[in-house]
């Protein structure tokens, strides 16, 4: 920076020159640039600056006293270098390259991290080591833990199969290919995937107006990725069992899969196995988040005619990218049987009363009044559901009430034709007149009296109009009984389930914050009692809530009612207590049975083989008794178990595959060297199991009848086969569990 001097300034440079010994005087530029920077006090003054304890050195001071910044050269290894040269792009593009791609992306220093980990394994693999291959780069992708919060549920239509939600999406993964990282986090550098909210019709990011990016917790090898949506989702709604109908809403995540047409190179240079498509796994919540699980937020149901009963999380076999999390709602029919049931029923009795009207017409009147009611309850409804080819059950009593109508038309016509051609025309004599009435002239019939005198009716005549009144009568009650048989088929229907009902009362497993309510549950509505199935409420009021110290304000103690006990300010339709769901990790014994692993007091580690969990087929499920296991899990916090950091052993080392954390020669391990994951295996594969059965006389795993399970060793191999697959896929997921006897009762685990 070139600053003017004064005269004055240079005058007495002058003279400080004048008086310099001939051999101090500066002869090169550079000497006369140090006498000008010492004269005017640049450097001295910076310097003075940086030693003070109130002031500090800024770029202009600096710039001032000549100092030149240089950017400190980046250190390329012989590694990297050999890789550039067979295709690798330098980590400088990463970003671009990942802007300009839809699907997941390798970042340059995590494929140099993959090529380094297969020449390892290449050069430390034994004869007899049974650990599978790992030539194919999906092998080596992490899995990713995926946790999903709930803050709202709303504008669920039935006809147009969405709904609305607001919920937040969390993503945990392990990457090993930090270890050679290092400054400033940059995740396009390396494993860096991206994922779609695949049934969301409209999708908006919440925020600040910035895209959610992953950021680096601390040190350590994980990564997360939050992001907060706002959608209009859209999901398969069954109509069938409205208004006694069950739901399940589902929030559908689906990973993007890794161009492979990149990476070409690495099957040339080092013997990878690639494929068209390179799947991203997508797991339960088993490390980082274990505790939470999915959750639903206090208050999330916003849906007046709904409740919601519980919360689970799968991935199926039909769509195997896809990961989702599933509400579950129970429609509360009050509603419905007050206004659309209730009404039918008080008009279907009224439209009876037609057989005690003795003008036709006007009882034909009473009966298409009827009928046009319930062609107006008709259209409302059908306005509300789709048209589906087997109609609901408000839809079926609907029209068994029109049947109805018809039913009630018929009966009047033939009493009024029988009357005016049989009782009043055949049977009475020529010249003389006989009325009857057979609607209304009961007294007939009970009196058995009848006129003798000639201008009278005959008894013949009288007895076919007593006749045409018991057979109004009976009519009359025949409708009756209709009415009351169309209702209670209606009214039973309550008690109907659909098969996810029956599979969710059987196999879901959920927690709630709520107090666990003191009424008989032989009381409780279906609603409630499906809820309480399903779900796990608090026993006892908790402690006092724990203020945060943190926060400064203090608030006054909530305004209430007078004689009311309620303080939330939450209509009470609009009140749902949170929820969540809580997955566990484990193995198979040798009868193919789920084993969960060891939860011990003395557990420090992160699935040790004491834990009964093999590391190279992990399975994993929702838990049985999830309130144990979260408990458990807030006690045994994840970061704090020995080998979860960069600083613990590798998950493989525990099982004697790892000459750098486990030496099998004496020395002492050299963990800091070791950049195999913690948390995972590479070419591990992942089971995700059915959820514990609370009857197996209901449901069990859809397994053709006779066939016995299947080995751990028939499995092991199946899996083998499975990796040899084109989609390369590197999760297995177990049969669907099907419906294998009907019960309206099942006891709760």
């Amino acid at each position: 920076m070139a600053v003017e001097l004064t005269e004055k300034q240079l005058i007495a440079m002058s003279k400080t020159l004048k008086r310099l010994p001939t051999d101090e005087r500066p002869k090169t530029s550079e000497e006369l640039q140090k006498f000008v920077d010492e004269s005017t006090g640049v450097v001295s003054k910076a310097v003075d600056t940086a030693i003070d304890d109130s002031k500090h050195l800024t770029q202009r001071m600096l710039e001032a006293a000549g100092v030149v910044i240089r950017s400190p050269i980046q250190e390329v290894t012989t590694e990297e270098m050999k890789l550039r040269h067979q295709g690798l792009w330098h980590h400088s593009e990463d970003i671009e390259k990942y802007e300009d791609t839809k699907n997941s992306y390798l970042g340059s220093k995590f494929i140099q991290w993959m090529v380094r980990e297969k020449q390892r394994y290449e050069r430390d693999q034994t004869p007899d080591d049974d650990a599978p291959t790992r030539n194919r780069i999906e092998q080596y992708l992490p899995p990713i833990d995926v946790v999903m919060k709930v803050y709202l549920i709303d504008a669920v239509s039935v006809r147009d199969n969405t709904f609305m939600a607001s919920f937040t999406v969390m993503l945990d993964w392990e990457d090993p290919s930090l270890s050679i990282s290092s400054g400033e986090f940059v995740p396009e550098q390396h494993f860096f995937p991206k994922y779609s909210i695949d049934n969301a019709s409209e999708l908006d990011e919440l925020g600040d107006g910035r895209r959610a990016h992953p950021r680096r917790d601390k040190s350590t090898w994980h990564v997360k990725w939050t992001a907060k949506y706002q959608a209009t989702l859209k999901t398969p709604l069954n109509p069938e069992k409205y208004p006694f109908d069950f739901q399940e809403l589902r929030i559908t995540i689906k990973p993007n899969t890794v161009d492979s047409s990149k990476l070409s190179f690495l099957r040339e240079s080092h013997n990878f196995v690639l494929s068209s498509r390179l799947f991203i796994e997508f797991q339960h919540p088993l490390r980082w988040r274990r505790h939470s699980g999915h959750s639903l937020d206090k208050n999330a149901d916003w849906l007046p005619d709904f409740d919601i009963v519980g919360i689970y999380a799968e991935r199926t076999e039909r769509d195997y990218e896809a990961y989702s999390v599933i509400i579950g709602i129970k429609r509360d029919p009050t509603n419905i049987q007050c206004s659309v049931a209730a009404s039918m029923l008080v008009t279907s009795v009224i439209s009876s009363f037609s057989f005690f009207i003795s003008e036709f017409a006007d009882a034909l009147a009473v009966v298409l009044t009827a009928l046009l009611t319930a062609v107006a309850f008709k259209i409302i409804i059908a306005e509300q559901l789709p048209l589906t080819p087997k109609p609901s059950i408000i839809e079926k009593y609907i029209t068994n009430n029109l049947y109805l109508f018809l039913f009630q038309g018929i009966g009047n016509l033939f009493i009024h034709l029988f009357t005016a051609n049989i009782a009043e025309g055949f049977l009475v004599p020529e010249g003389e007149e006989f009325t009857c009435e057979p609607e209304v002239q009961y007294f007939q019939v009970i009196t058995g009296r009848y006129k003798a005198n000639r201008t009278g009716p005959t008894s013949l005549e009288q007895w076919w109009c007593n006749f045409a009144s018991i057979a109004n009568l009976i009519w009359f009650f025949i409708t009756i009984g209709v009415i009351s048989l169309v209702y209670y088929c209606f009214s039973s229907a309550s008690s109907s389930k659909s098969s996810r009902q029956i599979l969710a009362e059987q196999t879901w497993s959920c927690l709630s914050d709520e107090i666990l309510e003191s009424e008989d549950p032989a009381r409780l509505d279906r609603t409630k009692a499906l809820k309480r199935q399903i779900t796990s409420f608090r026993k006892f009021k908790s402690a006092e809530i724990k203020r945060d110290k943190n926060k400064r304000a203090g608030f006054a103690p909530t305004l209430r009612i007078q004689g009311s006990n309620s303080e939330s300010t939450v209509p009470i339709i609009y009140q749902s207590p949170a929820m969540s769901c809580i997955f566990t990790v484990g193995g198979f014994d040798r009868n193919n049975r789920y084993d969960p692993a060891c939860a011990g007091t003395n557990e420090k580690l992160w699935c040790a083989p004491e834990s009964g969990v093999d590391v190279w087929h992990v399975a994993q499920r929702l838990s049985a008794d999830a309130r144990a296991l979260r408990t458990h899990y807030r006690n045994r916090k994840f970061t704090k178990l020995k080998n979860v950091t960069p600083q613990g052993r590798c998950l493989e080392s525990f099982h004697g595959r790892c000459p750098l954390c486990a030496p099998d020669n004496g020395e002492p391990p050299y963990v800091r060297n070791c950049t195999k994951p913690r948390t995972w295996t590479i070419g591990q594969t992942l089971f995700f199991e059915n959820p514990c059965a609370r009857n197996n006389a209901v449901v069990s795993t859809g397994r053709p009848a006779g066939e016995s399970s299947t080995p751990v060793e028939s499995r092991e191999q199946e899996e083998t086969k499975m990796s040899e697959l084109p989609r390369q896929k590197h999760a297995k997921v177990a049969p669907a569990s099907s419906l294998k006897a009907w019960s309206t009762s099942s006891s709760v685990e």
